[in-house]
């Protein structure tokens, strides 16, 4: 009986010390990779997904308005930057899958027409996130920004109806599908 009892109480024990143990590195793992930072309004809650275009920034400075300035222009660069490179891998997907008699010039109009479209974009843009910090007389401020994937291609779809060379090789559903494709993979 006594046995019996000494087993459950180690079990007991032992469960009780494997529920509080933190599952994470090693001392040594952390030695060699460093300590990991964990960064508000950050990529991997704020990202790219089928709703919504996403970008985080951030910016550090002795003044609390140039900080945050500074980390809204990062993350609406950011944001310009990941729109033109899903839409230019979109086009070039499109493009070629399509029987379209000048490839290289409806690429570029459409490149063009987009990189217009979504410098206006930013200007509508949502911050979703926004947190500042002061440390020894800094302040840094991070930022997480997004855009209506709806809104953009919907007004590439009435940028281009108004551009009679691209209207004529353009199918908006088949540019969604590649689009949608391509916010799918982005990132990975």
């Amino acid at each position: 009986m006594k046995i019996i009892k000494y087993l459950i109480v180690c079990t007991l024990a032992i469960t009780i010390a494997s529920c509080g143990s933190k599952k994470g590195l090693t001392k040594q793992q952390e030695n060699a990779l460093g300590t990991e930072i964990v960064t508000p309004c950050g990529d991997a809650e704020f990202h790219t997904d089928k709703i919504a275009f996403r970008a985080t920034g951030i910016g550090t400075s002795l003044d609390l308005q140039t900080s945050k300035r500074k980390a809204n222009l990062a993350a609406s660069a950011n944001l310009a930057a990941s729109i033109n490179k899903i839409i230019k891998r979109s086009t070039e997907q499109y493009t070629n899958e399509r029987q379209i008699s000048d490839k290289m010039n409806f690429q570029d109009k459409f490149e063009n027409l987009t990189k217009e479209l979504v410098k206006q974009e930013i200007n509508n843009l949502s911050v979703i996130c926004s947190k500042t910090y002061q440390k020894n007389g800094k302040y840094v401020t991070y930022v997480a920004v997004e855009v209506a994937k709806d809104a953009v291609l919907n007004k590439i779809k009435t940028n281009i109806s108004k551009e009679a060379a691209l209207r004529q090789d353009f199918e908006a559903h088949k540019f969604n599908e590649k689009m949608e494709k391509e916010m799918e993979n982005f990132g990975k």
